[in-house]
């Protein structure tokens, strides 16, 4: 039952980075990383985006900082795609049933998604800047070309 509206939200934010991170026109960079706790456990919690050990962020995976004691692998990182089916079911382990731990954790994705929208919204205005810089700078070079051909 929450399940479904964990994966709903968990879909929702695959949909958000896929769009956040497509090319734009002229190339524009990547946004800075925000780091979401989907849901802090006990013992570890869930986390978005997935930072790996060289420091790269993997905006399409999930990552948990411990395994969770139950499965009997304490120490063991764990990390899924965001559009996994197995997102959902780690947070509700970790929620331990508590409804409000689920929202809490479906107000985070929300809130990611959000932030990725936003990103993506900040990329278009960035390459339509670029854009409205280059066509200036051709009309400025074809007036010099013009100028230099009367004047030449």
């Amino acid at each position: 039952m929450y399940e479904d509206l964990l994966l709903d939200a968990c879909l929702e934010l695959k949909e958000a980075v896929d769009e956040m991170l497509s090319p734009t026109s002229p190339e524009t960079a990547l946004p800075s990383l925000k780091s979401f706790c989907l849901l802090k456990g006990k013992t570890d919690g869930v986390f978005w985006p997935l930072l790996t050990n060289l420091g790269e962020t993997v905006f399409r995976r999930v990552s948990s900082k411990k395994e969770n004691t139950k499965t009997g692998y304490p120490n063991k990182d764990w990390e899924e795609s965001i559009g996994s089916s197995k997102v959902p079911e780690r947070i509700l382990i970790l929620a331990e049933g508590q409804p409000k731990r689920i929202l809490f954790a479906i107000r985070q994705l929300e809130a990611a998604t959000v932030w990725c929208k936003k990103r993506m919204e900040g990329r278009q205005l960035d390459s339509r800047e670029i854009l409205r810089q280059q066509n200036k700078a051709v009309k400025d070079l074809t007036v010099r070309l013009a100028e230099r051909g009367l004047g030449g």
